[in-house]
């Protein structure tokens, strides 16, 4: 039971946490700023949260036709799948209670990321006969404009962290 209590404690230290961040973390904190992004998770309770990207994400709001067209498109231009590959998230807290439970998004060491400015969300914009026009309003640059967007970016990472945004006021002391 002590190492259990030993463990939620330093879970829950968020000095070190914040260590860890701006460890692991580094070239997107450099790169963000004091700017924030995030993602909605239903498989989650925890307030910090090492995740691994999954390179095997199926659509939920598109047709596997439109995935797969989309993922080809993406790989000849960028390099990589993003439908497939990526990790979504978003500059706009607010939609992402739709995806359970709000955390701020941390992605770890190099990552690779695409949005588009005039497109909010890529599953509602999905029309077959247009996937090349809106898959080529994407690009990989400026993701301090891309959050402040508040529209849907995607990252390939191999792995993130997550903080549950009830806490991040606790964690943000200590990371700036």
């Amino acid at each position: 039971m002590t190492r259990l209590k030993n463990y939620i404690k330093e879970e829950l230290n968020w000095r070190r946490i914040a260590e860890i961040i701006k460890k692991d973390c580094k070239p997107y904190l450099k790169e963000i700023g004091n700017l924030s992004l995030y993602r909605g998770m239903f498989d989650e309770k925890r307030p910090f949260v090492k995740k691994i990207s999954r390179t095997d994400r199926k659509p939920k709001d598109s047709s596997l036709v439109s995935h797969k067209i989309m993922d080809n498109i993406f790989k000849k231009k960028y390099g990589w799948k993003a439908r497939s590959e990526g990790v979504f998230v978003t500059g706009d807290r607010s939609i992402t209670h739709a995806y359970g439970i709000t955390y701020i998004y941390f992605p770890i060491g190099k990552y690779k990321y695409l949005w588009s400015p005039n497109i909010h969300d890529l599953g509602t914009e999905i029309v077959s006969d247009r996937i090349k026009l809106i898959t080529d309003n994407y690009t990989n640059k400026n993701l301090k404009l891309a959050a402040k967007s508040n529209n849907e970016i995607i990252f390939k990472v191999k792995e993130y962290y997550v903080v549950d945004e009830n806490y991040y006021r606790k964690l943000y002391k200590e990371l700036i």
